[in-house]
């Protein structure tokens, strides 16, 4: 990442802005106003003002640094990275010349495979994939969340939508850098209303050997790119020889069991939630106006 670039607050991109009670702030993005009203702490208003365009990020770092010195360096500069990060996807924040955030988009995970968070722009790759959901080989691991395989809700109409509005966050799996070398998929439905900061995997398309990488990216990447606060990613598991699959792999990349669901309304069947915190979520929380 490039610390030598500087972030610009820019009010433009901004339809409504409110200073509330003990230092929070209260906006809605131009861009994105599906988002509708964003709630932004002490601290991310901190940052947000020192984006004046005269610092750059280092400066920024540094000068937040000296505002919490009792607080571990690093854990500092991740929080602030991954605030300005989702700033930049609501465009609230840019920057005067290049996007340091850019290249969160794609990660090499090792052996071959490359994560992807995906954008708009890859909408076909998207549709491709869920076209060759049912051609997938008994080498794949194929997870629905909903209790019927519904086409519908990934309908190339509803599948728009949700990349616009940010209902859900789309990741990419590829058998190298390139986008049209794609073997997985995996969505992820974000908390929209109230104060839940649980995000949820919805659907999830990979080799049986490449679940815990991927996933593992998922779960990575989340937190930085949301355009909403999250501080875990939670599955729900039945005893479908498909989910139990899934389990191993999520298990053994660090989740958790949290819960049992008995006799869960629309499936008739207990479902085990389980979860995976993230380290640490950037002080960025979304509320529903």
């Amino acid at each position: 990442m490039n610390t030598a670039e500087k972030p610009i607050y820019s009010p433009e991109n901004v339809i409504h802005f409110r200073e509330e009670r003990e230092g929070y702030v209260s906006l809605v993005s131009r861009a994105h106003p599906e988002a509708r009203e964003i709630i932004l702490n002490r601290t991310t208003n901190q940052i947000m003002k020192l984006c004046d365009g005269t610092l750059t990020l280092e400066e920024v770092l540094t000068r937040m640094e000296q505002f919490y010195p009792n607080v571990p360096r690093e854990r500092i500069r991740k929080d602030v990275a991954g605030t300005l990060g989702s700033l930049t996807h609501l465009g609230v924040v840019t920057w005067e010349f290049a996007n340091p955030f850019e290249n969160r988009w794609q990660a090499d995970l090792g052996d071959g495979f490359w994560g992807h968070v995906a954008q708009e722009s890859d909408f076909r790759v998207i549709m491709d994939l869920l076209g060759r959901w049912s051609d997938q080989s008994n080498d794949s691991v194929l997870f629905h969340q909903s209790a019927q395989m519904v086409d519908q809700d990934y309908a190339e109409v509803i599948v728009r939508s949700k990349l616009f509005n940010y209902s859900e966050e789309f990741f990419l799996l590829t058998s190298g850098p390139d986008l049209d070398r794609a073997v997985g998929l995996a969505t992820v439905s974000v908390p929209m209303l109230g104060n839940s900061t649980a995000a949820q995997l919805s659907r999830l398309m990979s080799p049986r050997d490449q679940v815990g990488r991927f996933l593992g990216y998922v779960v990575e990447r989340l937190p930085i790119v949301g355009a909403r606060r999250m501080t875990k990613l939670k599955c729900l598991i039945s005893d479908k020889p498909s989910d139990l699959d899934m389990e191993k792999s999520i298990l053994a990349i660090g989740f958790e069991q949290e819960g049992v669901l008995k006799s869960e309304v629309g499936r008739g069947v207990d479902l085990r939630v389980l979860s995976s915190l993230f380290e640490c979520s950037p002080p960025l929380a979304g509320k529903a106006g």
